[in-house]
């Protein structure tokens, strides 16, 4: 995390984005920040024609500018605001917050 150059391999990246046109991202939140390897996987997928919506999970921490920093580097798509969501968070909440976005 000390190096904001550092991009880890992914064993085994198969995700294919094509048929979407919503992509949810979620990623735990290191000091307002998302791990490297979401660098890693954002440079290497073509976000063009999407809708991206960032996410993290923490005990405390913010969001931070985690979702700007991805979708700089991602390079492509409409990435929406991003939102942290509590370990504790029930599904109703969380479907109460996919609704707000539609």
């Amino acid at each position: 995390m000390d190096d904001p150059d550092s991009r880890p391999a992914i064993a085994d990246d198969t995700v294919v984005l094509d048929s979407y046109t919503t992509v949810y991202l979620g990623y735990p939140i290191w000091w307002g920040d998302a791990q490297r390897i979401m660098s890693t996987f954002v440079e290497g997928h073509d976000f063009e024609g999407k809708t991206v919506i960032p996410f993290c999970t923490s005990g405390g921490s913010p969001i931070g500018r985690s979702g700007d920093n991805l979708a700089a580097q991602a390079g492509s798509g409409n990435w929406l605001r991003g939102e942290r969501l509590d370990a504790g968070i029930s599904e109703d909440e969380i479907q109460s917050w996919i609704d707000k976005l539609n």
